[in-house]
Parts: C-alpha cells; structure tokens; sequence
C-alpha cells in the first residue's frame, strides 16, 4: 500500500461465453472423479490470459485502461475454439490442467502481442520470454500419486467438448485471492 490507496493485482484476458463456461464445467466435473488436484477452477473463473499485469496503483490502472482502448481499437473479431486438454509441469504430478484453444491463433497472437508490446513501453510490465501458450486454466497442483496424462477421459463426441465463439472484446480483470469466484472484471474492452 501506498498514500493510502490499495493496489490491484490485474491481467488482461479474453472472458468465454457461457455455453464455454458450461460445457468446460460439465468436463472439468467428470475429470474430478478420477483426477485429484487441489484446486479445480470456478466456470465463472474460467478464461484465456492475454498478460499478467501484476500489482498496480490506481493512477496506473487509468493508464492501463487507455492503452488498452487504443489497442482494442486496431483490432477486429476473430473465431477461437477449444482444443486438446494439456498440462504444464512435470509429466507425472502436473502443476496445470488445462485446455488448450484452436481457431484463428495469428489473430490472438497478434492481439497479445499488441496488448504485452504497449504495457511495456508504458513500464507497466514485463514481458514473458516464454512463447506465448493461449490455454484456459481448469486445475491446480496435481495431489494424486501418478497423473494418468494418456487415460484422460475425452467425449468421443467433439460436440460434448468443443466450444466455438467470437472474440468480441478484451477484459481487464481484478484477482481477489480467497475469494470464490477469485476474478472480477474491471472493465470490459468492446471490438467495434
């Protein structure tokens, strides 16, 4: 804290829709019964990261807001789906489960680029070194003795799993840790 005024802890993400929401929820609870991590995400949580912004004041918040309006500006609506479920981390006790995305991946890219690329310069981040990996977060923290990587359960149906939308806007999102959903939205960018 400083003067007073209670940081924020913000990344910029791309919300989903609720049919996403849903049908990764439907999955994500068929996955518990045989998958033991200790935290499963809420659906209202669920999101694809665009950059984690970190801790910021609220004067940096305002400059962060009209960045990303001139971003979002430049940029129109593309289709994304989701993909495969994957993990980072160790191959037999994973740190995430997640789902990975499909669709116009040049687009997002360029949009995450764009995003990470003007924060920087404005000194309100720094960027990753890793190669950018558009996923969604469904678990945390593998407890289980040995992950079954090739036994996860997948609908042979890819209409049970696969969930296509439009990307119609950029969010900025507010983490509140111990709370349940843990994200709030800040402020929701329109692509026009």
């Amino acid at each position: 804290m400083t003067d007073g005024k209670e940081k924020r802890r913000l990344f910029v993400a791309l919300s989903l829709p609720d049919h996403c929401r849903e049908k990764l929820h439907r999955l994500s609870s068929q996955w518990k019964k045989d998958l033991y991590f200790r935290k499963w995400v809420h659906p209202d949580d669920y999101h694809v990261t665009l950059t984690f912004i970190g801790d910021c004041h609220p004067e940096d918040t305002r400059r962060i807001e009209q960045i990303l309006g001139e971003v979002i500006s430049r940029h129109r609506r593309f289709p994304l789906e989701t993909g495969k479920p994957g993990t980072f981390g160790q191959r037999k006790r994973p740190a995430i489960l997640w789902m990975g995305i499909r669709g116009d991946l040049q687009r997002l890219t360029r949009l995450q680029n764009d995003i990470a690329s003007n924060l920087e310069q404005a000194g309100l981040v720094r960027r990753e070194t890793r190669p950018y990996r558009p996923h969604i977060t469904l678990a945390r923290e593998f407890k289980g003795r040995l992950f079954p990587a090739d036994d996860i359960y997948i609908p042979d149906n890819e209409t049970e799993t696969a969930c296509h939308w439009t990307v119609d806007g950029i969010t900025l999102y507010q983490s509140h840790f111990g709370q349940t959903p843990m994200y709030e939205a800040v402020k929701t960018f329109p692509i026009e």
